[in-house]
């Protein structure tokens, strides 16, 4: 759900604030911000992420904080991303409290005993104020409910999304998986190229020296004809 990540991620103005674990930032990274790339781990708490066009660097669980870099562009860009979806979080977060805060209460007050067996005017004007109460308390839960569904499918929809993007990450990391393959077969391949090029090398230094001998043995043999 985009408000759990999303909340762990602060902006005071001038630097972002990561206040989770590494494993909810590359899962944040990967599907909320849609980047593709490596992490590394240069050393300490310190943790990179990086793309073609610019850097991550997240400055461990101690100091939290995220310092972008690479081209002015994508930084640029990226900032503007992560402001607006601190935003969203902060904006989510206000909706929840706004649903608490809608929630009926007596402030812990209970209300006032009433003698059935004798009404009077009290009780009459008790009466009408229960029914508005009861009517005001069904308007409020008919509102949560109301805004209780609309969450409901902001989740699920964030849900098929997440579902999707971790089926589009499982598919790079196959594929990355198979280009390493390449990768590794590719190498092997020129070391058993090279050596195929010294074998060869070999074979026609021995084929000349050869040569030489036989021309040798064959030029002796005519000079021993002709004595």
């Amino acid at each position: 759900m985009e408000v759990d990540l999303c909340s762990h991620l602060k902006f005071n103005g001038e630097k972002f604030y990561w206040d989770s674990t590494i494993t909810d930032l590359k899962v944040f990274v990967s599907c909320d911000l849609k980047l593709t790339g490596r992490w590394l781990s240069p050393g300490g708490e310190v943790k990179t992420f990086t793309s073609d066009t610019l850097v991550l660097k997240w400055h461990g669980k101690t100091n939290k904080w995220i310092t972008l870099s690479g081209s002015s562009t994508e930084v640029s860009e990226l900032s503007q991303t992560l402001q607006s979806l601190c935003k969203k979080a902060e904006e989510n977060q206000a909706a929840i409290v706004e649903i608490h805060q809608t929630l009926p209460t007596n402030n812990g007050k209970e209300k006032p005993s009433v003698d059935l067996a004798a009404p009077t005017a009290n009780q009459t004007e008790y009466s009408v104020r229960s029914n508005n109460d009861d009517k005001s308390y069904e308007d409020n839960f008919a509102s949560i409910e109301n805004q209780l569904k609309t969450l409901e499918s902001k989740f699920l929809d964030k849900t098929l999304s997440i579902a999707n993007d971790l089926n589009n990450l499982k598919k790079y990391c196959l594929n990355n998986e198979c280009m390493n393959i390449l990768r590794q077969e590719n190498a092997s391949l020129k070391v058993e190229n090279e050596a195929l090029k010294d074998s060869l090398y070999t074979a026609k230094f021995a084929l000349s020296d050869l040569n030489t001998k036989v021309k040798d043995l064959e030029h002796e043999k005519a000079s021993l004809f002709h004595n």
